[in-house]
């Protein structure tokens, strides 16, 4: 797999479509993708993740965040920025 980013933000917008808690990332998460979270985590987009290493490999499993019983704290997420079209944008406009 080559990008992990969309590949994670996937696995977020799908799990929360099928109003699932958590969502498990299996592959060996770089640290950029954990810093995200971090970042989600911390502006209050997911209630948290948690880390496990079993046999020398990184798993992650993400904690969705809901309003009230089934809406999703996230309404819309995606990628803008890929490797085949850049988009650069400074720190204050994001």
């Amino acid at each position: 797999m080559k990008d992990h980013i969309s590949d994670m933000l996937t696995r977020i917008r799908n799990g929360q479509k099928a109003n699932l808690l958590e969502i498990n990332l299996f592959w060996p998460t770089p640290n950029f993708c954990i810093k995200i979270l971090i970042l989600f985590q911390l502006h209050g987009f997911i209630r948290g993740f948690k880390k496990t290493v079993i046999n020398n490999k990184l798993y992650i499993t993400v904690l969705l965040k809901y309003v009230g019983f089934q809406n999703p704290i996230i309404k819309k997420i995606q990628r803008i920025s890929t490797s085949g079209k850049r988009i650069y944008s400074s720190s204050r406009n994001l």
